[in-house]
Protein backbone atom coordinates (compact mmCIF):
# COMPACT_ATOMS: atom_id res chain seq x y z
CA UNK A 1 0.00 0.00 0.00
CA UNK A 2 2.90 2.46 0.84
CA UNK A 3 4.49 1.98 -2.21
CA UNK A 4 1.56 2.44 -4.78
CA UNK A 5 1.00 5.72 -2.38
CA UNK A 6 4.60 6.98 -3.00
CA UNK A 7 4.41 5.96 -6.69
CA UNK A 8 0.88 8.21 -7.14
CA UNK A 9 3.20 10.82 -5.46
CA UNK A 10 6.10 10.35 -7.73
CA UNK A 11 3.40 10.40 -10.81
CA UNK A 12 1.92 13.38 -9.48
CA UNK A 13 5.55 15.31 -8.96
CA UNK A 14 6.30 14.12 -12.72
CA UNK A 15 2.87 16.12 -13.73
CA UNK A 16 3.40 19.22 -12.10
CA UNK A 17 7.22 19.28 -13.18
CA UNK A 18 5.92 18.70 -16.97
CA UNK A 19 3.06 21.45 -16.69
CA UNK A 20 6.36 23.96 -15.72
CA UNK A 21 7.83 23.77 -19.10
CA UNK A 22 6.98 26.67 -20.92
CA UNK A 23 5.54 26.12 -24.84
CA UNK A 24 8.04 25.22 -27.66
CA UNK A 25 8.25 28.88 -29.07
CA UNK A 26 7.40 29.65 -32.66
CA UNK A 27 10.04 29.86 -34.92
CA UNK A 28 12.43 26.63 -36.42
CA UNK A 29 9.82 23.69 -36.26
CA UNK A 30 6.84 25.97 -37.72
CA UNK A 31 9.19 27.39 -40.54
CA UNK A 32 10.51 23.84 -41.32
CA UNK A 33 7.12 22.79 -41.43
CA UNK A 34 5.89 25.45 -43.84
CA UNK A 35 8.59 24.61 -46.16
CA UNK A 36 7.85 21.38 -46.39
CA UNK A 37 3.59 22.22 -47.11
CA UNK A 38 5.21 24.74 -49.68
CA UNK A 39 6.78 21.97 -51.58
CA UNK A 40 3.56 19.33 -51.59
CA UNK A 41 0.68 22.06 -52.53
CA UNK A 42 2.90 23.35 -55.17
CA UNK A 43 4.44 20.28 -56.44
CA UNK A 44 2.65 17.55 -55.19
CA UNK A 45 -0.82 16.94 -57.00
CA UNK A 46 -0.76 19.65 -59.46
CA UNK A 47 2.50 18.63 -61.49
CA UNK A 48 1.13 14.72 -61.46
CA UNK A 49 -1.97 16.33 -62.72
CA UNK A 50 -0.51 18.03 -65.59
CA UNK A 51 1.93 14.70 -66.77
CA UNK A 52 -1.41 12.91 -66.55
CA UNK A 53 -0.80 10.75 -63.24
CA UNK A 54 -3.03 9.82 -61.18
CA UNK A 55 -1.61 10.08 -57.12
CA UNK A 56 -4.08 7.29 -55.90
CA UNK A 57 -2.95 4.96 -58.60
CA UNK A 58 0.77 5.32 -58.24
CA UNK A 59 2.06 1.69 -57.38
CA UNK A 60 5.89 1.92 -57.84
CA UNK A 61 8.50 4.86 -58.21
CA UNK A 62 9.17 4.24 -61.95
CA UNK A 63 5.69 5.37 -62.45
CA UNK A 64 6.92 8.75 -62.09
CA UNK A 65 9.77 8.54 -64.72
CA UNK A 66 6.85 10.22 -67.00
CA UNK A 67 7.24 13.53 -65.04
CA UNK A 68 10.10 16.09 -66.51
CA UNK A 69 13.29 16.18 -65.10
CA UNK A 70 12.50 19.54 -63.07
CA UNK A 71 8.79 17.95 -61.35
CA UNK A 72 11.34 15.10 -60.54
CA UNK A 73 13.76 17.15 -58.42
CA UNK A 74 11.32 18.81 -56.48
CA UNK A 75 9.91 15.22 -55.70
CA UNK A 76 13.32 14.26 -54.46
CA UNK A 77 13.48 17.47 -52.68
CA UNK A 78 10.57 16.60 -50.90
CA UNK A 79 11.48 13.67 -49.75
CA UNK A 80 14.49 14.70 -48.81
CA UNK A 81 13.00 16.95 -46.13
CA UNK A 82 11.51 13.86 -44.61
CA UNK A 83 15.00 12.56 -43.96
CA UNK A 84 16.78 14.93 -42.21
CA UNK A 85 14.24 17.62 -40.83
CA UNK A 86 13.57 14.76 -38.57
CA UNK A 87 16.24 14.54 -36.46
CA UNK A 88 16.07 18.57 -36.34
CA UNK A 89 12.51 18.22 -34.83
CA UNK A 90 13.99 15.63 -32.30
CA UNK A 91 16.76 18.07 -31.86
CA UNK A 92 14.70 20.75 -31.49
CA UNK A 93 11.96 19.65 -28.71
CA UNK A 94 14.71 17.65 -27.00
CA UNK A 95 16.74 20.79 -26.61
CA UNK A 96 13.52 22.70 -25.37
CA UNK A 97 12.38 20.23 -22.79
CA UNK A 98 15.80 19.81 -21.14
CA UNK A 99 16.79 23.56 -21.11
CA UNK A 100 18.92 23.79 -23.60
CA UNK A 101 16.66 26.11 -26.21
CA UNK A 102 18.80 29.00 -25.49
CA UNK A 103 20.23 31.55 -27.74
CA UNK A 104 23.09 29.32 -29.20
CA UNK A 105 20.86 26.23 -30.13
CA UNK A 106 18.25 28.50 -31.32
CA UNK A 107 20.63 30.13 -33.61
CA UNK A 108 22.40 27.50 -35.17
CA UNK A 109 18.52 25.54 -35.78
CA UNK A 110 17.38 28.98 -37.56
CA UNK A 111 21.02 28.46 -39.31
CA UNK A 112 19.65 24.85 -40.25
CA UNK A 113 15.92 26.09 -41.57
CA UNK A 114 17.70 28.80 -43.80
CA UNK A 115 20.58 26.19 -44.94
CA UNK A 116 17.21 23.78 -45.84
CA UNK A 117 15.50 26.19 -47.84
CA UNK A 118 18.30 27.06 -49.50
CA UNK A 119 19.00 23.13 -50.73
CA UNK A 120 15.30 23.43 -51.42
CA UNK A 121 15.79 26.24 -54.01
CA UNK A 122 18.54 24.56 -55.50
CA UNK A 123 17.38 21.42 -55.70
CA UNK A 124 14.16 22.88 -57.27
CA UNK A 125 15.92 24.89 -60.11
CA UNK A 126 19.73 24.33 -61.12
CA UNK A 127 20.56 21.74 -59.00
CA UNK A 128 24.29 21.85 -58.99
CA UNK A 129 25.36 18.72 -57.05
CA UNK A 130 28.37 20.17 -55.35
CA UNK A 131 26.55 23.23 -54.26
CA UNK A 132 24.03 20.88 -52.78
CA UNK A 133 25.90 19.20 -51.02
CA UNK A 134 27.99 22.19 -49.41
CA UNK A 135 25.00 23.22 -47.96
CA UNK A 136 23.88 20.21 -47.29
CA UNK A 137 27.49 19.99 -44.93
CA UNK A 138 26.71 23.21 -43.63
CA UNK A 139 23.49 22.26 -42.82
CA UNK A 140 24.40 18.87 -41.36
CA UNK A 141 27.06 20.42 -38.87
CA UNK A 142 24.48 22.64 -37.23
CA UNK A 143 22.71 19.36 -36.21
CA UNK A 144 25.81 18.42 -34.86
CA UNK A 145 26.18 21.11 -32.96
CA UNK A 146 22.87 21.58 -31.28
CA UNK A 147 23.36 17.42 -30.72
CA UNK A 148 26.69 17.47 -28.87
CA UNK A 149 25.09 20.54 -26.81
CA UNK A 150 22.78 18.53 -25.95
CA UNK A 151 24.89 15.63 -25.12
CA UNK A 152 26.96 18.02 -22.57
CA UNK A 153 23.70 19.14 -21.33
CA UNK A 154 22.94 15.66 -19.74
CA UNK A 155 22.99 15.18 -16.18
CA UNK A 156 25.91 12.68 -15.15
Amino acid sequence: MKAAKRLCVAQRIRVAELKRVPPLPHGPDPAMEGVMTRLVLKFGGTSMRKAGIDPAKLKEKSEFDVLPRSVRQIADNHNHLHEQPVIFYALVTYSHLVGVGDAINIGFAWSYVILRVIHSLVQSTVNFIPLRFAIYALATICLFVIAIRNLIALPV
